[in-house]
């Protein structure tokens, strides 16, 4: 029996619904699959624990979802009160050779759960023998309790969009680290989202600090509310040539620096496989990717050359769309390392429209395991060359469906080379990259006198 209008639901008739039947459990993926429905709103549950707990601790733990399905609908709710520890660390071991460094240098890492074990910017920290700044046990606590109300609102209005409340917690852990030495140069891997309370010591015990700028220049007004905290970095990194001057404007001195992203090329490698008559394209992720130049250039490459599969990487419900309409799309949902690097070894090309850029983990990724590319203009050029890619203009479709067809066609020469593509690579090895890195760190140094 339904609840009657002002009435808050329980529990139970949320969960079994409107129907006597008993409520069909759906697996997370079914959520994405053809013909899923859109979420339903579940304000309603809200007041359910609206009273027992205090909504600075609800917004951030309570995930509620749903989807319905006619008359029947299941809601899953999820209480997480206390957050687990994020993983710094990359899964992967160690590698053997690492960068020495002699400096009194610190890492302040974070890691996108998303990456691949081998993947992401902070691999630089396993590549460079240097310690890193770990959220001690006390302090975690602290932000998961007594601090978690202050460390919410500053993410939530502290002027820094992608800053969290876990960043809040890890710099509380660098601040004490920075009380308790001196002359230190810390490295903010991802200066945009964990560098904020910091700026309390900029100049202070001769500490001096280096950051690493992800994001495009276009993007810093949406981000920031004021870009001034860049002026409290001793130097800056970059990951393209374009943002360089952009961020010099902002600091005001000649201190920014563009280093590539370095790829791990020993994991990801080229495989020699068996040839069977299809010539097959790859496109992986969602970030600032221009889904409807993809959408354009699938349709039209599946008409124009039928021996073209498509495999595409992502939960974007418009990928699985694509999947639905062309028998040559096929859909990887989810995937783990090994399959996400096999994948990769069998492309003959790897496409990725992009919206804007600087580096791309996935395209650095492909080309280590000599896969050429077809790409947008941005940013990401620094890192190709015309020997193993081809950039269009961003939403220049017709290009890029042109440079597609071209490819496909084994008698049509200058074709891109998967050697080049390879070799390409290989200048962008953790060990090459963080060598470049080290010669910064040994700049700020001597700026500093230790």
């Amino acid at each position: 029996m339904a609840p009657k209008p002002g009435m808050v639901p329980c529990l139970r008739h949320v969960m079994r619904g409107p129907s006597s039947k008993a409520p069909q459990y759906r697996q997370r993926d079914d959520f994405l699959s053809p013909g899923a429905v859109p979420p339903v709103r579940c304000a309603s549950l809200l007041p359910i624990f609206l009273h027992r707990v205090p909504s600075i601790f609800l917004k951030s733990s309570l995930r509620v979802t749903a989807r319905t399905n006619n008359r029947n609908y299941l809601t899953i709710v999820t209480v997480r009160f206390i957050q687990p520890r994020p993983t710094i660390d990359s899964p992967l071991p160690l590698p053997h050779h690492r960068v020495a460094c002699e400096l009194p240098l610190r890492f302040i890492r974070f890691r996108y759960p998303h990456h691949a074990a081998a993947s992401g910017y902070d691999r630089l920290c396993d590549y460079v023998a240097a310690p890193t700044i770990r959220l001690s046990s006390p302090v975690y606590w602290l932000g998961e309790t007594v601090l978690r109300p202050a460390f919410k609102l500053m993410a939530q209005h502290g002027g820094k969009r992608q800053y969290s409340r876990y960043d809040g917690s890890m710099e509380f852990e660098v601040l004490l680290d920075m009380m308790r030495r001196r002359n230190q140069i810390y490295h903010f891997i991802y200066a945009e989202k964990s560098f904020h309370l910091s700026a309390m010591m900029a100049g202070r015990r001769g500490h001096r600090f280096v950051g690493t700028v992800h994001l495009p220049g276009a993007t810093h007004q949406r981000v920031f509310a004021s870009t001034d905290h860049f002026k409290l970095f001793s130097h800056i990194i970059t990951m393209d040539r374009k943002t360089v001057p952009i961020l010099e404007q902002m600091t005001g001195k000649r201190n920014v620096t563009w280093i590539p992203h370095g790829t791990d090329t020993d994991y990801f490698k080229p495989k020699t496989r068996r040839k069977d008559g299809h010539f097959r394209i790859g496109f992986a992720g969602s970030h600032e990717r221009d889904f409807d130049m993809l959408r354009e250039v699938v349709n039209n490459v599946c008409l124009a050359a039928p021996k073209a599969d498509f495999h595409l990487v992502g939960r974007d419900n418009r990928l699985a769309a694509l999947a639905r309409a062309h028998p040559a799309v096929r859909l990887y949902r989810d995937v783990n390392d090994e399959d996400y690097r096999t994948l990769f070894q069998s492309l003959d090309l790897f496409v990725l429209p992009l919206k804007m850029s600087t580096v791309c983990n996935s395209i650095l990724e492909a080309l280590a395991c000599g896969v050429p590319i077809v790409t947008t203009t941005g940013g990401i050029e620094d890192y190709l060359d015309r020997s193993c890619a081809i950039t269009v203009a961003p939403g220049d479709t017709r290009e890029m469906i042109t440079a597609i067809l071209h490819e496909c066609d084994p008698a049509k020469p200058g074709r891109l080379s998967k050697k080049a593509a390879r070799q390409r690579a290989l200048a962008f090895s953790w060990n090459k990259v963080a060598e470049q890195h080290l010669t910064v760190f040994e700049r700020v140094a001597r700026q500093n006198g230790t």
